[in-house]
């Protein structure tokens, strides 16, 4: 394990994981992260998420968010948005991103955070893909922690999970 992998809440009552089915194809892209999930990992990191940059309304993990369905009609595509600043700028940015496009979803969350400043870090959720290239990039970056919660995530309402094993990737300034 490289020194910026570490496995998440090994004994935490937050993740405590059941028994799951697989997800189904795209229209399950739009699943709930949980809400005991995000605040393991505000605690964790000591941050707060400001901005959700890829969700529906009915998923945000907070009230600013970045979506299809979003009111406003600049901030419907999160490629397309002038900027990923949280409301708060200490605040940071969550990604649970659709997982059919991670590459892209992911050199766009290092470039918004290392290289626009426009939030102090970022935290994807993503499959644990460990043999592909994305994964790869970010685990030789110095500006990303890779971490591997223990069971699978079960996801708000659903009792699913779209992968036997995800990652979390940490990527700050």
């Amino acid at each position: 394990m490289g020194m910026n992998q570490q496995h998440l809440f090994d004994e935490d009552e937050t993740t405590r994981f059941t028994k799951h089915t697989p997800f189904n194809g795209p229209r399950d892209q739009n699943i709930a992260t949980p809400r005991a999930l995000i605040c393991a990992l505000e605690s964790h990191l000591d941050v707060r998420f400001g901005l959700d940059a890829a969700a529906v309304k009915s998923t945000a993990v907070c009230a600013n968010y970045l979506g299809p369905d979003h009111v406003t009609e600049h901030r419907r595509d999160a490629f397309k948005v002038d900027s990923w600043q949280p409301s708060m700028w200490a605040d940071w940015v969550w990604l649970n991103p659709p997982f059919d496009d991670i590459k892209r979803w992911y050199l766009e969350a290092l470039k918004r955070i290392c290289l626009d400043l426009d939030a102090p870090g970022c935290v994807m959720l993503l499959p644990a893909r460990t043999s592909m290239d994305w994964f790869h990039l970010a685990e030789d970056n110095r500006s990303v922690d890779v971490w591997f919660p223990r069971g699978r995530i079960d996801f708000k309402n659903t009792g699913k999970s779209p992968y036997e094993h995800t990652v979390v990737l940490v990527i700050r300034q």
